[in-house]
């Protein structure tokens, strides 16, 4: 069932993988002029009472604020943490604009949940080896990987990365 929620009661959902959300002006503007084309999907936040937790539409929740909207149209449903993330990342992971980095932290999310590489790669319809690569990638340090995403003149591949993530010695790796 849907029902309309009050903006300030729904809360972005702390285990979302995206942390950047783009085109939010251009989002914020069609709000404006056309409304809300697609419902959220929300779950009971259990550390606030009578607030709702994003599982998918993170980001049409933060264009429609911007956009000054006091209520959003949501599916209020029951989910364990486990498909709440499992959720997330699959609808993520239709858009190409996941980064590497956030793909990783996805993945070892639902490792951590209890979800194998086998499995992992069944939900997202990724290969077992990009799989087995990501969660490589999320023991990297993310500071160094976030500034490789974002400095496209960055010299080191993920490859070279995940190499010198195995060398011990600080004075090495500098």
């Amino acid at each position: 069932m849907i029902q309309d929620i009050a903006i300030e009661q729904l809360d972005i959902h702390p285990q979302n993988v995206r942390k950047v959300y783009t085109d939010i002006d251009e989002l914020a503007e069609s709000i404006k002029a056309r409304g809300v084309m697609q419902n959220l999907t929300v779950v009971p936040n259990p550390d606030k009472k009578d607030h709702y937790l994003v599982v998918i539409g993170n980001r049409r929740l933060t264009a429609a604020r911007k956009a000054g909207l006091k209520t959003m149209p949501c599916s209020v449903v029951e989910m364990t943490e486990k498909e709440q993330i499992s959720t997330m990342l699959l609808e993520n992971m239709q858009r190409s604009d996941l980064s590497v980095s956030e793909q990783a932290q996805g993945f070892q999310l639902m490792l951590d949940l209890g979800e194998t590489e086998t499995t992992i790669a069944e939900k997202t319809g990724f290969s077992r080896s990009t799989v087995r690569h990501r969660l490589n990638l999320a023991k990297l340090d993310q500071e160094t990987l976030t500034r490789r995403e974002e400095n496209k003149d960055f010299q080191l591949t993920l490859t070279d990365l995940y190499e010198l993530e195995k060398v011990q010695d600080i004075k090495k790796k500098e």
